[in-house]
């Protein structure tokens, strides 16, 4: 049976845990919005057939997210390059440039290339909700949730649109406007566990740790090799007097995590404690 200690023992292991004691999880304005929450889905946000474009453009551009998906940047980035040079104002090659520009680093440049597309697509909602995940992974949350909010508009099935926008949200504080994101997210894609991750996230900072738990556990059932879900839910049964359940789900994290990430060193710190408390 799992050992409950009293909420007076949490404190070390919270903050271990890179949390103030008794409190949320540490916002997580500074962690991509989905990676995978990474949110350059290529899938949802890539280029597709735009009938603005010639075939051959049109052509570049498909060869060019063909090669962006497999991981060829360069590859990629040549393709669509040579599409702009035949149709320097096509939305969806400086869509797909700009998703290029942005997995190389160099997000300044993608915005920029966004701006261009956006004002030639208004009403495309995918580069417009594109334009707000790239505001945010720049530290703009307000231009995100302007963006992501069109996009939606624009596009009411847009899944991730919803997702980053919760995203946002909780990176601003609002907690309840993130978890209504959450659920307008998981109504159109139940399997998609980020928005269980956020959910939870948002749950945590609402101080529901049993909700934060759930929402967690249901993140890793979908995703085994989800570190940050593990991550979370640990943090939650710290909160809910767990520690032989957080202990266990802190070694998952552990094991799921890359070595020298910031939240596996979190979740090193926080087991490391409760192991140390434990043999007292």
């Amino acid at each position: 049976m799992a050992r409950r200690h009293a909420a007076a023992g949490r404190t070390g292991a919270a903050a271990a845990a890179g949390r103030a004691p008794g409190g949320a999880p540490a916002a997580p304005a500074a962690e991509p919005p989905a990676a995978p929450t990474a949110p350059l889905d290529p899938a949802t946000t890539a280029p597709a057939e735009d009938p603005a474009l010639d075939a051959e453009v049109a052509e570049l551009v498909a060869r060019g997210m063909t090669l962006f998906t497999q991981g060829d940047l360069a590859g990629a980035e040549a393709e669509l390059r040579r599409a702009l040079e035949l149709r320097p104002g096509a939305p969806r090659a400086l869509g797909g440039l700009s998703l290029v520009l942005a997995q190389q680093g160099d997000r300044r440049a993608a915005l920029e290339l966004l701006d261009r597309a956006v004002a030639v697509a208004p009403r495309d909602a995918r580069l417009v909700g594109q334009r707000g995940i790239l505001r945010f992974e720049l530290g703009d949350a307000a231009g995100s949730v302007e963006d992501l909010t069109r996009a939606i508009e624009l596009d009411p099935t847009y899944h991730l649109a919803w997702h980053n926008r919760a995203l946002s949200h909780l990176s601003l504080g609002d907690g309840a406007a993130a978890l209504a994101d959450c659920d307008r997210t998981i109504a159109l894609r139940a399997d998609h566990a980020p928005a269980h991750l956020i959910r939870g996230r948002a749950n945590a900072a609402l101080g529901r740790p049993a909700d934060a738990e759930a929402d967690a556990g249901r993140a890793v059932a979908l995703r085994p090799s989800y570190g940050a879900a593990w991550l979370l839910r640990a943090e939650a049964r710290v909160d809910l007097g767990d520690v032989d359940g957080a202990m266990s789900d802190l070694r998952r994290a552990v094991a799921t995590m890359p070595a020298g990430s910031r939240d596996r060193a979190r979740a090193e710190a926080a087991l490391a404690a409760l192991e140390a408390r434990g043999a007292r």
